[in-house]
């Protein structure tokens, strides 16, 4: 499988010899679909010229509304098919997920608005919340959103056991995540200003994975101490 966004070049070298752009992946979407739902339009235009089917489901046609933040499509495509919202599964909210990790807060917004729920997982391999990407990614604004519309601060992923707060220290330091103008110290400041748990953090010079140095700063000056000082 192929990381649709990472690697547009390696899609259309794949295409330019020979590779079926109507396989469906584990999840049964084809690429093409795929494309669409997660925003990805030169992707989904260059499947398109090599053959792939444009076909979408009104779901697949939603959901690429949403996550183009396209409030009247999205609207409409509900209107004329008003059991739609109630199909949705899981895997479909993951487009919410997606949104998070782009720091795309109107696109959540939109999402939210339509009966999304906020604590949407992404369903990867480490199960994380949409706070959890939007946090990593260094979006102070969709981690905001997200919390007005009640996202649980303290939840946790399933493989690190970690919560948004850890995420956004890791990802300062990583550049985690796809928001175009991350700001990772405003993020840490949005979750912390909000009530989120500092038990269990510390700072150390033998950390794997340490924050920025301006995380770091911040966290000192909100009480966080280094584990040399004890």
């Amino acid at each position: 499988a192929v990381d649709l966004e990472s690697c547009p070049e390696l899609v259309g070298l794949l295409l330019e010899h020979g590779a079926d752009p109507d396989v469906p992946g584990l999840d049964s979407r084809t690429p093409y679909q795929q494309a669409v739902r997660t925003g990805q339009d030169q992707v989904a235009d260059l499947l398109a010229r090599h053959g792939a089917s444009i076909v979408l489901s009104s779901a697949d046609q939603f959901l690429a509304a949403c996550r183009r933040a396209d409030r009247a499509a999205a609207t409409a495509i509900l209107s004329a098919d008003p059991d739609l919202a109630g199909r949705l599964t899981p895997e479909d909210h993951r487009v919410l997920t997606d949104a998070a990790d782009h720091g795309h807060t109107e696109a959540v917004r939109l999402m939210l608005d339509l009966g999304f729920p906020p604590g949407a997982r992404s369903g990867q391999d480490n199960e994380a919340t949409a706070l959890h990407l939007a946090a990593a990614a260094g979006s102070p604004r969709t981690v905001r959103l997200l919390l007005e519309r009640g996202a649980d601060i303290e939840a946790r992923d399933t493989t690190w056991n970690s919560t948004s707060l850890e995420w956004a220290i890791v990802g300062s330091g990583m550049r985690l995540g796809h928001d175009p103008h991350p700001d990772w110290p405003a993020t840490v400041s949005v979750l912390l200003d909000a009530g989120a748990s500092t038990g269990g953090i510390v700072l150390s010079a033998d950390d794997p994975k340490p924050p920025s140095p301006e995380v770091a700063a911040l966290l000192r000056a909100r009480g966080i101490v280094d584990e040399e000082a004890g």
